[in-house]
């Protein structure tokens, strides 16, 4: 089987680090936000198998960039394949009320 290697990019670090925050400390429940990490966390290492079972998003800017995308619980993941190294590059966790497209104009990788 063609195993991928999956890395985040620094702003889906900081996208993660954020979701964290915000939910263990403004709306004060660790617990929960530790659980939300983990199932994010499980959910982007699965892309270590088939990584372009993912639609593609194709809007605007990124429209035929191979910018792919999937939802866990209120969050779109973005990631980037490269098939020449097996890497799955994680870009962005992004929740969904926020304008995705206006929040994938500061992409830091």
């Amino acid at each position: 089987m063609n195993n991928y290697i999956t890395q985040y990019a620094t702003q889906a670090q900081r996208d993660l680090k954020e979701i964290y925050e915000y939910i263990a400390y403004t709306l004060r429940s660790p617990a929960s936000a530790e659980r939300k990490i983990n199932k994010i966390n499980l959910a982007i290492k699965n892309l270590n198998y088939m990584p372009e079972r993912n639609r593609l998003y194709d809007k605007g800017f990124w429209r035929g960039k191979g910018l792919r995308y999937f939802s866990i619980e209120r969050y779109s993941i973005f990631y980037f394949i490269s098939k020449e190294t097996k890497i799955v590059t994680v870009i962005r966790i992004i929740y969904a009320s926020r304008n995705i497209e206006r929040q994938l104009n500061f992409i830091d990788f």
